[in-house]
């Protein structure tokens, strides 16, 4: 039995999951904006769906290839993913067509397989709670939606 992503607080088998899940369970995090403040900077990190291309490593598959570059990158990219024209499948037979890669299936499986893990642990734990803008909270090192 497959568990439900967001209930995910450990390393996934990515391929339990279609890029289509993964990015559903992205997609709720658009617009974030995670807040870090240390003892000498403010570090500011905005969460939008259509760096999830990035973060799986779309560019390393798709770059170069004699199709038009533009449809794995950004709002594209997400796009189709989310309606099917970018999956495992055609992960798969890309890098299978394109032996001079710097990435295998592999190296995205790796790059998937805590990206769950980390936004739910931010999310749910005790420690992390999500946080309405409208509230402040005091003595906390994150800022943001989230608060320590």
């Amino acid at each position: 039995m497959v568990i439900p992503l967001e209930k995910i607080f450990q390393r996934i088998n990515s391929q339990d999951y279609s890029l289509k899940d993964i990015a559903l369970y992205f997609e709720k995090y658009d617009g974030y904006t995670l807040e870090i403040e240390t003892e000498d900077k403010i570090i500011r990190t905005k969460i939008y769906k259509k760096a999830l291309p990035h973060l799986l490593g779309l560019q390393h598959v798709f770059k170069n290839n004699n199709s038009n570059n533009i449809y794995y990158k950004g709002d594209d990219g997400f796009k189709n993913i989310i309606n099917g024209t970018i999956t495992w499948d055609t992960i798969r037979k890309q890098i299978k067509n394109n032996k001079g890669r710097k990435i295998s299936l592999d190296d995205l499986e790796k790059r998937i397989s805590y990206l769950t893990m980390f936004f739910n642990t931010i999310e749910k734990r005790s420690y992390l709670k999500k946080l309405d803008k409208s509230k402040l909270w005091r003595k906390t090192a994150l800022k943001g939606n989230f608060i320590l």
